[in-house]
């Protein structure tokens, strides 16, 4: 599912990713249930009662890549959701939109809408007739964020959410603060207003990129922790992609994996 954070401050915007891709697959397990009848006291017996499908980790990669700068325009996307589709890797169809749908011009807004239509095109040869998915079902999402030329105090961030329907929805019209796509629960607990814990969100127009920094990793790195001791299959994890965008310096990289040959 992964996690991705965007935070956004007076001084730019971070955003980070984690690098988990996990595959389940539905063990539908099948039983034979024996009773008595209670109006006539006779045995019965179900063969092959099917129970509830239970999900088991199935393959996956620590590695996968879900944070990209699309380089023509210095806009970041952050994506979260299904790590393969349409018989392809997430990243391989990133790097396809980018070579053949980005003209170089496009404001933030027109890069969320290009990315909606062009996933929303692969989603539907994966599954066929996305109707037939259950309501609020999620294949993939993204976060768009960077600046268009006028923007200065306060950049822009889209979430793009794809299955049985693709909305897009504005964030940053909210001003500063912090928004996650994907497994956001733990975060949710952090953010749950308690009248019995007084604990306040991060002040985030006073914060500075290092502390937003800080912030994004301490969400993405919390939810891995928390996720490790749960009793659960781990949806977050591995290394934790961060880069920042300015109105006046684009896109850079804070951290990011890169590809090794053998350790010695």
């Amino acid at each position: 599912m992964t996690l991705t954070v965007v935070v956004r401050v007076p001084d730019g915007i971070v955003i980070a990713a984690d690098s988990l891709a996990s595959l389940t697959s539905a063990l539908t397990p099948q039983a034979e249930v024996a009773g008595k009848c209670p109006k006539c006291n006779e045995d019965i017996k179900l063969e092959q009662l099917t129970l509830p499908s239970i999900n088991i980790p199935s393959g996956g990669s620590r590695y996968a890549q879900k944070l990209f700068k699309i380089g023509k325009r210095n806009i970041g996307v952050a994506i979260y959701g299904m790590p393969f589709l349409d018989g392809r890797t997430v990243e391989s169809h990133m790097r396809e939109f980018e070579k053949t749908r980005i003209v170089g011009e496009e404001s933030v807004e027109e890069l969320a809408i290009k990315l909606k239509d062009f996933f929303l095109a692969i989603i539907t040869r994966h599954f066929g007739d996305l109707s037939k998915l259950a309501d609020g079902t999620l294949v993939t999402g993204f976060q768009v964020v960077g600046y268009d030329r006028e923007d200065a105090k306060i950049g822009k961030t889209y979430t793009v959410n794809i299955g049985k329907e693709a909305k897009i929805e504005a964030t940053h019209i909210a001003g500063y603060g912090a928004t996650t796509g994907g497994d956001g629960r733990v975060v949710a607990k952090l953010w749950k207003e308690d009248p019995t814990i007084a604990i306040a969100k991060p002040n985030y127009q006073f914060l500075n990129l290092q502390d937003a920094i800080d912030y994004a990793v301490f969400l993405i790195r919390t939810t891995i922790d928390y996720q490790r001791f749960a009793t659960m299959v781990p949806v977050v994890g591995g290394a934790i992609d961060v880069a920042i965008i300015t109105h006046y310096d684009g896109f850079k990289w804070i951290q990011h994996k890169e590809y090794t040959g053998e350790k010695s």
